[in-house]
């Protein structure tokens, strides 16, 4: 089944914030990230072996932004969980165990970095565009019902799908697609992969740049060709 995007309903979190991309490689630069150890002390030979996959977890990208709205620069690690825990706080009334508790966290760990390249990027390409007749939309909504991560808004729509080139990277990214069969027919779906490779890093967060967005650039003007 096939739907319009229409971007009045996905307001612009780029529009409300006052951060740039700048801001975000400062604070990395100054604060560099580095991934905690899993928290693996519960029983691996227990039916709790995949509980870190299996449990659903409330949309970290909600929480995340919700910061950045209220204090204008990225939380840390520990400024992003206790965010989380406030807005999701009957989540943990209702798995308050220490097996559950490791899992969420695990998960939460995960999902920081990526955030993080996430937002960067969208910043990143609003700056890009600045002075192009096109718009950069980055909405928890577009991410948490339509899977597309990034909007670039033209002479057509782009909906960007960022992933990291690993084999849980793909493997989400096409869990994505199962999750979001309603597709916008108004929309053109481009997926942009990062290497795990990549120079443009900074502790354990890898980031987007120049080269990326030539990437972009090509595959759009390839896909224009097409429509």
């Amino acid at each position: 089944m096939y739907k319009s995007f229409e971007k009045e309903n996905y307001p612009n979190i780029l529009d409300s914030i006052n951060v740039s991309y700048q801001d975000i490689i400062y604070k990395l630069k100054r604060n560099p990230y580095t991934q905690p150890p899993r928290y693996d002390k519960f029983n691996h030979t227990t039916e709790e072996e995949d509980i870190e996959e299996r449990i659903t977890v409330p949309y970290f990208s909600e929480s995340f932004l919700k910061y950045i709205e209220e204090k204008n620069t990225i939380p840390s690690l520990y400024e992003f969980e206790m965010q989380y825990r406030e807005d999701n706080k009957p989540f943990y009334e209702q798995y308050n165990t220490k097996e559950y508790r490791y899992a969420i966290r695990n998960r939460l760990q995960r999902a920081y970095p990526s955030l993080i390249r996430d937002i960067m990027f969208a910043l990143f390409l609003k700056e890009k565009f600045k002075d192009k007749n096109v718009e950069v939309i980055y909405n928890a909504k577009l991410d948490k019902y339509e899977g597309i991560d990034i909007m670039i808004c033209g002479k057509h729509n782009w909906g960007i799908h960022l992933f990291t080139k690993t084999k849980r990277g793909v493997e989400f990214r096409a869990r994505k697609d199962n999750r979001h069969a309603d597709d916008f027919y108004n929309v053109v779906d481009i997926d942009l992969e990062i290497s795990l490779d990549s120079k443009n890093k900074f502790g354990n967060v890898i980031l987007y740049g120049e080269k990326d967005y030539q990437n972009l650039i090509e595959k759009v003007k390839k896909n224009e060709l097409m429509i």
